[in-house]
């Protein structure tokens, strides 16, 4: 083996033989993610990947995000450029989207863990429904944890009160 070729194959992992037959896995992973990445970054990756996660699920349902676009300076903290997420929209939603664009920035921007995204651009149309995104399940309570909560809202009288309270206890720990 010898050549352009021997040593194309040998870099490729071909005619190398391992002990257990196994070949690892980040050199077919890499041939298959480097068209994409090249196309799309790691942040547009997460975005449409997990659109769902990051805004409320009504948005989820009217928006998809279609590109990201980075110009502009870079900012003086991290060192990074903001971007422009281009979204397609309901026409329906599309006001509302308008009015709440900052909170879903904020959104994207907590759930990226940097100022990713510095405005948003809206596109109408209609939205493919090939399925419909996923809220995330909260997780079952331990009997520890609903006995804690029990125990903290037992001296409530109000019976609304102290069912609307409970049901906030249980929200934010099945969240944590």
């Amino acid at each position: 083996m010898t050549g352009k070729s021997a040593k194309k194959r040998r870099a490729a992992g071909v005619g190398r033989k391992r002990g257990s037959g196994l070949t690892a896995v980040a050199r077919p992973l890499n041939a298959i993610t480097r068209p994409l990445l090249k196309t799309h970054s790691a942040v547009e990756a997460t975005l449409l990947l997990e659109w769902a996660r990051i805004v409320d699920h009504e948005t989820a349902l009217n928006t998809r995000p279609e590109r990201l676009r980075f110009a502009g300076p870079k900012s003086p903290e991290s060192g990074r450029r903001a971007g422009t997420l281009h979204l397609l929209v309901a026409p329906s939603f599309a006001p509302e989207l308008q009015h709440s664009s900052r909170q879903v920035i904020e959104r994207i921007n907590g759930y990226l863990g940097w100022s990713a995204i510095a405005r948003l651009a809206l596109r109408q149309g209609p939205i493919p429904r090939t399925a419909e995104p996923q809220r995330p399940r909260p997780r079952r309570l331990t009997a520890r944890e609903e006995a804690d909560i029990q125990a903290a809202t037992a001296e409530i009288e109000d019976d609304r009160l102290r069912g609307a309270l409970e049901r906030l206890a249980r929200a934010v720990a099945a969240d944590n």
